[in-house]
């Protein structure tokens, strides 16, 4: 790079020499671009780009929160017990009568993460063996996929940065998915069976995928908000309703019971009362109607 190029470049980012003091600080550009030394060319100097913490003190990057809850696994890895000895070792009777630090080393405690891994998918086959006898290979794939996808989410969880073993177990969820598909296509009642065995909730595909959009995604949450605030406004309004009608039949019975006395009184037929309530709300519903068609005629004209 020319002396010329890098003048150019020091007007829009700020250039430091290598040393304790740095030129000023940048305000809009968090990048700060040191002068080296080039290896290739020992005479022209070399940008050295640095990244450095944002200018109010935080970092400049924010980090959403890591989830797997569309893998559909309902528990997480289980436990081992570190005193279970291998299985690769399960067949040799001699270790019954080994000394105990011969059955230390073939024990779970001094196994390396491989063996564990291995350990785990021979118990789920095993498993899974007893449950649905020895044809069950999709089943067997299904089991072994799962045991490998609960030990990936605990690793991924704890290592956010190791991107390619979020990768492989992004990977494996779907070629599970695959698996449960062709398995509940077959046989639902056997796919129901390994779902409430291995804790598995099946989440199948949408049949219809629609991108949506920041501000859609927006839209959509301060719709529900809204709906949730007006479905608490109804329920409040409704159990104050309820609670007043109590009030409010009572008080209609001891009114009911009053005219009754005062139509035995004085010999009055209350069906006579009946028919005049009949025809004051036909009057009001004839007028609510007129009404209607008076407006309506008035906007059309």
């Amino acid at each position: 790079m020319s002396l010329r190029h890098l003048k150019q470049l020091s007007k829009s980012l700020i250039l430091t020499h290598i040393g304790p003091k740095p030129l000023a600080t940048p305000k809009r550009s968090n990048i700060v671009l040191n002068i080296g030394q080039n290896l290739s060319y020992p005479n022209t100097p070399c940008l050295i780009p640095n990244r450095t913490k944002s200018t109010t003190g935080g970092s400049s990057v924010k980090r959403k929160p890591l989830s797997f809850d569309y893998s559909g696994d309902l528990v997480t890895r289980s436990s081992l017990q570190e005193s279970d000895t291998l299985n690769i070792f399960k067949d040799v009777t001699e270790l019954e009568n080994a000394p105990e630090n011969v059955k230390r080393i073939c024990s779970i405690e001094m196994a390396s993460g491989a063996e564990i891994k291995k350990h785990r998918i021979e118990e789920m086959s095993n498993r899974l063996e007893q449950l649905f006898g020895k044809d069950c290979h999709r089943e067997q794939m299904i089991g072994k996929l799962t045991v490998e996808i609960r030990s990936l989410i605990s690793h991924c969880l704890q290592f956010r940065s190791d991107k390619r073993s979020k990768s492989i177990l992004v990977e494996k969820i779907q070629k599970r998915k695959k698996y449960m598909k062709f398995l509940r296509r077959e046989d639902y009642e056997r796919f129901e069976w390994l779902l409430d065995e291995l804790k598995i909730k099946y989440i199948p595909p949408p049949a219809y995928y629609k991108f949506v959009s920041k501000r859609q995604k927006r839209k959509i949450e301060v719709k529900d908000a809204a709906y949730t605030v007006r479905q608490s406004k109804i329920d409040a309004l409704k159990k104050k309703l309820e609670a007043e009608k109590e009030a409010f039949m009572q008080e209609k019975e001891e009114i009911l019971a009053e005219i009754q006395k005062e139509a035995e009184k004085y010999k009055l037929d209350p069906e006579i009362f009946k028919q005049s309530l009949i025809r004051e709300r036909e009057k009001s519903k004839r007028y609510v109607l007129a009404k209607d068609l008076w407006t309506a005629d008035e906007e059309y004209n």
